[in-house]
């Protein structure tokens, strides 16, 4: 199944080699924490794709129009909203990247303790819901 994952070319799976590149089990999963349990479900939703941001709305068949091209699912900047570009580069959270100085998503999942992570991905989501 890594394989496959680390194969695929879908977007989904390329974000999920960016959040997750070693295929490890998040330890939100694993150890106990007092992680607000929105803040773990905003989370997991990250993990997988499972959001609201226009990425993946655009997926959705839309009563028989079908998917909406990649380069047409907008951020309000006026650039492809993926989970990157909310993360890294929308001025919508510019005011979370200086408050918790992280650049990338990678960073943002791997470098910082879970609960700042979740919090701060949850902020995020929690814009689009």
């Amino acid at each position: 199944m890594v394989q496959s994952v680390s194969a695929s070319n879908s977007s989904r799976r390329m974000t999920y080699r960016q959040i997750n590149p070693d295929f490890t089990i998040s330890e939100v999963y694993t150890n106990k924490h007092t992680i607000k349990e929105q803040y773990k479900v905003a989370y997991t939703r990250s993990r997988l794709s499972a959001h609201s941001l226009a990425c993946e709305t655009g997926r959705w068949n839309r009563r028989g129009r079908g998917r909406i091209p990649l380069e047409e699912r907008l951020s309000v900047c006026g650039q492809v909203q993926t989970e990157a570009h909310v993360i890294t580069s929308c001025p919508l959270f510019q005011h979370l990247r200086y408050l918790h100085s992280f650049s990338n998503i990678k960073e943002l999942f791997k470098s910082f303790p879970i609960n700042v992570s979740c919090k701060v991905i949850y902020d995020v989501l929690s814009l689009y819901e």
